[in-house]
Formats: C-alpha cells, sequence, structure tokens
C-alpha cells in the first residue's frame, strides 16, 4: 500500500492511538511498512 504523508496522517488520526501505539511500546509493531 503506497501512502503520502499526508494520506498516511489521515489515516492515524482515524485510528484510536491509545489502542495502536501502546502495545507497540511492549512489542513489534504489526505493521512495519
Amino acid at each position: 500500500m503506497h501512502l503520502t504523508a499526508a494520506q498516511f496522517s489521515a489515516l492515524f488520526e482515524g485510528l484510536d492511538w491509545k489502542r495502536v501505539h501502546a502495545p507497540i511500546e511492549t512489542r513489534t509493531p504489526v505493521k512495519a511498512g
């Protein structure tokens, strides 16, 4: 999936950061790229 910086930001703003970001600190990200 190819996203521009703007699309990437818009996508992540639509996600629940508390749900997405917290697990990344304890384990590897699910989607690295």
